[in-house]
């Protein structure tokens, strides 16, 4: 399941410097500075070379008729749902008009048949939706394919996961087209950064957590634990598995949106690069504490979709967070289920916890997963929790678990002057 990139890079942005005006400045300036220099897109030389490529000219794409695959978050009778091939072509024709983008649906056999086809074939493809894996893996062993880098701008969960492959065939005559099509599947470029609520970050703190979300994405994707390791909060959760991951030769990395007040800060992130087997763009969020003695990374979410991120940061943007005296934080206390409860996933179990912190702006579920039955944890997953219809204990149904390997999770209890208590840790370990 690797497929190679032969040839030149052909993404050349550069990360735009970013200088910010004197830190004396009053905060009203600096979030009006900072509303007016964020990037509306990602790339200013990347954005012109994709457009210029998607204004004009053809694409032939095939992709699976029918179902998408199974997730392990839905039920059983929810399992299978349509590809939702029409909701990519109308976004595709919003941004490129004068784009003729041929996308047939195709059954399985129909699909291998095309998708094997020479260059000179009646239908021959020059992009490919790929959900079987043995055609994957024949693709890709014959480094006939390049393959997309990050994750679908719309929401896939609709159609039950939609497991598979994006891959653009080496041989195409629109190369260039099929290259700007992969990361405009992670970010349409009519996107736009909303305009946020929390408007209480001094230019400094701009700058600084900038800076730090920058080094804290290029020490995991390059997997340098000594960088990385430099930015974490005392409290940061840990993961190993960056240490598996292909290094990428990154291109960009840029901030969408950057918000919060003095004690903790949001920057979503939108990062250009590739590795020898894929290309294209992912979106990273990062959530940054300031205890006193400077800023921090808490959380680090890598390559997530924009839409998951956008959801979950307008979440946090709407907490009101607010300049306020310095708030004791009793711990959150997790009550159920015990540390190394063996339970079943399906159903999912329930999960409890209870602080006698009020008010509480939020809870925030992080999890992670082990690596097979070894506690070898994976990157960050956070569930948003609104304490509105909720009492002293908050009960819920679990919102992880995948595979029959050991979870872990914790609780987030967030205050309004931005003051957050983390619970321990606390393990389950699935056993189906």
């Amino acid at each position: 399941m690797i497929f190679l990139v032969a040839g030149a890079l052909w993404l050349h942005v550069q990360a735009a410097e970013w200088h910010p005006p004197p830190s004396e400045l009053s905060t009203a300036t600096a979030q009006a500075y900072l509303n007016k220099s964020l990037p509306a897109h990602v790339g200013p030389q990347w954005l012109a070379e994709a457009e210029s490529a998607l204004q004009k000219g053809k694409l032939r794409i095939v992709v699976p008729k029918g179902s998408g695959g199974v997730s392990a978050n839905l039920p059983a009778s929810d399992w299978l749902r349509n590809y939702p091939w029409d909701v990519l072509q109308r976004e595709f024709k919003t941004d490129f008009p004068s784009f003729d983008l041929q996308l047939k649906e195709l059954d399985h056999n129909e699909l291998i048949k095309q998708i094997h086809l020479s260059p000179k074939g009646e239908y021959a493809p020059d992009i490919a939706f790929v959900n079987d894996v043995a055609e994957f893996g024949i693709l890709a062993k014959a480094s006939a394919v390049v393959g997309m880098w990050g994750r679908g701008h719309w929401r896939w969960e609709e159609c039950g996961g939609c497991g598979g492959w994006w891959v653009v065939f080496r041989q195409t005559a629109n190369f260039a087209a099929a290259k700007s099509f992969m990361p405009w599947l992670a970010q349409s470029s009519q996107w736009k950064p909303w305009r946020v609520n929390t408007n209480l970050l001094s230019l400094a703190d701009v700058a600084a957590v900038q800076e730090l979300s920058q080094k804290a994405v290029e020490g995991f994707l390059h997997a340098d634990a000594r960088l990385l390791g430099s930015v974490m909060d005392s409290e940061a959760a840990r993961s190993q598995f960056f240490r598996f991951r292909e290094t990428k030769t990154l291109h960009s990395i840029e901030p969408l949106i950057i918000f919060g007040n003095a004690r903790l800060a949001f920057v979503l992130l939108a990062i250009v690069g590739e590795d020898r087997y894929t290309f294209g763009m992912i979106h990273e969020g990062v959530v940054l504490r300031n205890n006193g003695a400077g800023w921090k990374v808490l959380l680090l979410l890598p390559d997530e979709s924009l839409l998951q991120l956008e959801d979950l940061f307008k979440s946090c943007d709407r907490l009101g967070l607010e300049e306020a005296a310095h708030q004791a934080v009793p711990k959150v206390m997790l009550l159920a289920p015990e540390n190394h409860a063996h339970v079943v996933r399906f159903p999912r179990p329930e999960i409890e916890w209870a602080t006698s912190m009020s008010p509480v702006a939020a809870y925030i579920v992080e999890s992670q997963s082990g690596r097979e039955m070894v506690e070898d944890w994976s990157p960050s997953s956070v569930q948003f929790v609104s304490p509105d219809s909720h009492g002293p204990a908050i009960r819920m149904i679990a919102p992880f678990g995948s595979g029959m390997q050991p979870h872990r999770w914790r609780v987030w209890a967030v205050g309004r002057s931005g003051v957050v208590s983390i619970s321990d840790w606390r393990i389950i370990d699935f056993k189906n």
